[in-house]
This record gives C-alpha cells, sequence and structure tokens, in this order.
C-alpha cells in the first residue's frame, strides 16, 4: 500500500480476494448448505409429467391401427387442494407435457376452453409430488365415438 495525498491504492491478488471471499460464506452457512439465520431448507423439486391421448380414434378398431392418438395444445391448469391457480402448461405436439414443481399434493385440471370441447374421466385429478421424483398422470380424453 502505497500513500498518493487522499487516496491509499492498494493493489490485491483476485485469487486472494475470492479466497477470502469464499471462506466468508462458508463460514456463515451450516451443514445444510444454508445461511445461518434463516430457517429455509433446500427444497429439492419433483416433476409431474405425462400424456394426453384421445380415444377411440376409429369406431372400429383393427389389428394393426392405434386406437388412439396423442393431442397437442391441451392446456392443465396446476391447483392448490383449495383450488388456487400456480401453474398452467400446454401439451407439446406428442401430446407430452412436463414441469417442475415444489413436493406436494396439487389438482390437476383441464382448462375450461379445452373442457368445453372434449371430456375425460381422469380429471380433474390430485396427485402428489415428491421432491427428487417423478410423479406422472396420463391424461385420456373420451372423442365419444362408439
Amino acid at each position: 500500500m502505497k500513500s498518493t495525498g487522499k487516496f491509499i491504492q492498494c493493489s490485491l491478488n483476485p485469487l486472494y480476494v475470492t479466497l477470502v471471499f469464499l471462506v466468508f460464506i462458508v463460514s456463515c452457512t451450516n451443514e445444510a448448505g444454508v445461511l445461518n439465520g434463516t430457517q429455509e431448507k433446500k427444497v429439492k423439486e419433483g416433476v409431474l409429467s405425462g400424456r394426453v391421448i384421445q380415444y377411440p380414434i376409429s369406431p372400429v378398431e383393427g389389428m394393426n391401427m392405434p386406437s388412439s392418438k396423442p393431442v397437442s395444445g391441451i392446456k392443465l391448469m396446476l391447483l392448490t387442494l383449495t383450488g388456487q391457480e400456480i401453474n398452467s402448461l400446454v401439451t407439446d405436439n406428442d401430446g407430452q407435457y412436463s414441469i417442475f414443481l415444489p413436493p406436494g399434493s396439487y389438482r390437476v385440471e383441464m382448462s375450461r376452453n379445452n373442457a368445453d370441447k372434449r371430456h375425460s374421466r381422469d380429471l380433474p385429478a390430485t396427485v402428489t409430488v415428491k421432491e427428487e421424483s417423478e410423479t406422472r398422470l396420463d391424461i385420456r380424453i373420451d372423442t365419444g365415438i362408439r
């Protein structure tokens, strides 16, 4: 350090500064990786995923004919068990959907825009998402073809 009038110049090695900062952070955290003084625990999310299909797609099923097909563009709503909407998602071209969620129980419903035209006995559904796990909910939409 040297003084130049009113200012003091200080040249510190950036590696040294980084090391001091990391030591400070480590000393402020507990074994769970949470800053001391906070009660929050790191929550590891789970995944809710599935596929939406419609069936039957033909009044007569043949040996090599598929009986269902994926449905894209279906909007699903995720709600708390008390009915508060927390998120929504839309199925992809293969009818697939996937979303990361904190562990807990959720209600899955089809958007009212879809429900007017489509019917599923699988919805509404209650699902429980577990930490670092995949919860699957496959949904079948009845075409009404008989």
